[in-house]
């Protein structure tokens, strides 16, 4: 409910998030997905109502910054040069600036914007942080968000099973992503006791 408020309460969110829907409808499907997942296993992990709140307002528009940038680039379906990838890179700052202006102060929310991409071995971006740097929200929505992408087949790939991916997850991102916060999710998911 509270997410439903912020959307219609908040100047220019809910024309955003149609926005959004209108062109790029596999971004708004994944901010969908991720956020809806990400609150569930926050919730499991024991997170407040006001956290949760402040984590679902990240996530639902941490990929909003895509908007800015070129279609071309976004839809791209072959590899990206340089110049692209670093350009996709902005957009997690740009999700942080659009936060912003649509009146968002949160810590939670623009931390989640802004470093969903982050690994815990520094080789995320767009500010390279490392281990402990990463908050607790914002590995969760990493680790959704990977999941989510897995499983989805995109113009550029096919969707991998459920167990493929969280097997590959497992096996290839052990030094990217949080470990124990994956296993939560396989718990949650109901593959482990």
């Amino acid at each position: 409910m509270h997410t439903v408020d912020f959307l219609f309460g908040q100047r220019d969110s809910l024309r955003h998030l149609v926005e959004c829907a209108s062109t790029q409808y596999e971004i708004y499907s994944n901010s969908i997905n991720v956020c809806v997942m990400g609150l569930a296993l926050a919730q499991r992990m024991g997170y407040t109502a006001q956290d949760l709140i402040q984590f679902g307002h990240g996530a639902m528009f941490r990929d909003i910054g895509l908007m800015k940038i070129d279609d071309s680039i976004v839809n791209n379906p072959g590899r990206l040069t340089l110049t692209e990838y670093e350009e996709i890179q902005q957009h997690t700052i740009y999700s942080e600036e659009i936060l912003k202006e649509m009146g968002v102060d949160s810590e939670i929310a623009l931390d989640v914007a802004r470093h969903h991409h982050e690994k815990l071995n520094g080789t995320g971006y767009p500010d390279k942080l490392k281990g402990t740097e990463v908050s607790t929200l914002v590995r969760i929505c990493n680790v959704i968000d990977i999941f989510d992408a897995l499983t989805t087949n995109r113009i550029h790939k096919k969707a991998l099973s459920t167990y493929e991916a969280l097997i590959l997850m497992n096996k290839d991102m052990r030094e990217e992503i949080d470990l124990d916060i994956l296993k939560s999710f396989i718990t949650m998911l109901g593959f482990a006791k």
